[in-house]
């Protein structure tokens, strides 16, 4: 697994260099899932500010201002760490009519999201879950030009993953890397909030 996480970060520096005189590149971190203890490196290389392509990795620690999934299901001293890479592409709406420097956002992305949890029931015993799953993300939201290279992105992220069962506690209290909290079904969807914080580098599109 650590080929593959190794692998995809060569190819998260290699995307942002490709066609660099005609493409601009901004970074970020997706500042409201720090609360999460979810640390999301963020990159978008955008084309003539229609289109993009985006590509994140990040990490999950132990320890996070987790309310939800450190809440009370009989689950004491619950950890939650983890890897997760992020792949795919935005539309932004609006400039596909006239130039505008805010913009209403669409995308879709592939989602690599390695788990590790733990946790000990009320009569002691000590439960353990790991693994590796595959899922694909649905977002949408509104781009803010807060400054000339400074950006925010506001919206929401819903994924559709491989089914787990394995959760440590009660479903809805599991936060699963770079997805987010079990969302509509306990098994297969997520959700997750943007707040994306980016900046420019290189000339405006």
């Amino acid at each position: 697994m650590k080929i593959i996480f190794y692998n995809i970060i060569v190819l998260f520096f290699l995307i942002n260099t490709i066609n660099a005189q005609n493409w601009n590149t901004k970074i970020g971190v997706n500042t409201i899932s720090i609360l999460a203890g979810s640390y999301e490196l963020t990159t978008e290389t955008t084309n003539k500010s229609i289109y993009s392509i985006i590509a994140n990795v990040g990490y999950v620690q132990d320890k996070g201002l987790r309310v939800i999934s450190l809440k009370d299901d009989n689950i004491e001293n619950k950890k939650n760490s983890g890897k997760f890479f992020k792949i795919g592409g935005k539309l932004y709406i609006l400039n596909l009519f006239y130039k505008k420097k805010d913009d209403i956002f669409v995308g879709i992305s592939i989602i690599g999201s390695e788990y590790k949890s733990s946790g000990i029931e009320k009569d002691g015993n000590i439960i353990k879950s790991s693994g590796f799953i595959w899922g694909i993300a649905y977002i949408t939201g509104y781009k803010l030009r807060l400054k000339k290279r400074l950006e925010l992105d506001i919206g929401a992220q819903l994924s559709i993953s491989q089914k787990r069962n394995d959760f440590i506690g009660t479903y809805s209290h599991n936060y699963q890397p770079g997805m987010g909290w079990e969302g509509l079904n306990p098994n297969t969807t997520r959700l997750q909030i943007i707040l994306n914080l980016k900046y420019r580098i290189g000339k405006e599109n």
